[in-house]
């Protein structure tokens, strides 16, 4: 059985590899990137092939604004001639005011919010919950609205 592939994109190294090293007794594929460019190019290599079940994605990247990457994405689903399921994205931040305002990322489908730093007790419960959940509605609406701009 092949695992679900999870995409942590983290511009923080030690940041990074502690997130990784949570997840090595989990039934997931983990890789790793740090920074959107890269994050971006892993998706692209993946879209076609064996799809991701999940990224999640730091906002404060040094290259491109997570905002960018998730707005990138969903205009790569929507343009799709296979009609894809949109990818699960998950933000961790370590901003708290950041965290009050992203609400308005819901319009682009982030279904999964979490505030740094993160330990894994925290961490991986609400991943599996939210890699299993039912994909919602609003991630779906997502790619028709972003075609709609």
């Amino acid at each position: 059985m092949q695992k679900s592939k999870l995409l942590i994109v983290e511009d923080y190294e030690d940041t990074r590899e502690v997130m990784v090293q949570f997840f090595r007794e989990e039934p997931y594929e983990i890789e790793s990137c740090a920074n959107g460019r890269d994050a971006l190019i892993r998706y692209l290599q993946c879209y076609h092939c064996q799809p991701m079940a999940g990224i999640l994605l730091d906002l404060g990247l040094g290259d491109i604004n997570g905002r960018r990457i998730i707005r990138a994405i969903r205009e790569i689903e929507h343009g799709s001639q296979q009609g894809c399921t949109p990818i699960r994205i998950g933000i961790i931040s370590g901003s708290i005011k950041l965290l009050d305002c992203l609400s308005l990322l819901d319009d682009c489908g982030v279904t999964l919010r979490i505030e740094k730093p993160v330990t894994a007790d925290i961490l991986l419960p609400q991943v599996r919950e939210w890699l299993t959940a039912p994909l919602v509605s609003s991630v779906r609406q997502t790619a028709a609205w972003i075609g709609a701009r």
